[in-house]
């Protein structure tokens, strides 16, 4: 028989980060550990030949706890985007949902996107920017 392949994830006490996203109190800590997950990510991948532009940065896609600290991504291996733009624009949404009312996370986020609406930026140097701590 052709017995069909399921594959069952653990997502209980998750949301997406778009619905996450409509709190509008993403917080610094919250941008900075989505950066480390996505780096960590990027090295997890490589190890399997897969590209960096085979990650869904879709917010509808990534799941995430309520103080994502957990985050999940969707690797879709015979997707060819462009890895950095896809970040730029996932920043670009998550700006718009940052807690106004915090500015060092304002700052900290605005900062964010302006190295990654630079042409040729790599999530090293986003990196890097939260490893200064700046």
């Amino acid at each position: 028989t052709n017995a069909e392949k399921v594959l069952e994830y653990d997502t209980s006490n998750m949301m997406t980060l778009e619905e996450r996203a409509k709190e509008n109190d993403i917080n610094k800590w919250m941008l900075i550990n989505m950066i480390c997950e996505i780096s960590k990510l990027l090295d997890k991948i490589e190890n399997y030949l897969i590209s960096e532009n085979s990650i869904f940065l879709d917010p509808r896609a990534i799941l995430v706890n309520e103080n994502m600290t957990k985050i999940k991504f969707i690797i879709l291996p015979n997707m060819q985007s462009d890895f950095s733009y896809e970040l730029s624009k996932l920043l670009i949404r998550i700006l718009r949902h940052i807690d106004i009312k915090d500015k060092e996370s304002l700052i900290y986020a605005y900062n964010l996107f302006l190295i990654s609406s630079k042409d040729g930026y790599t999530i090293s140097l986003l990196y890097s920017k939260i490893a200064q701590g700046q």
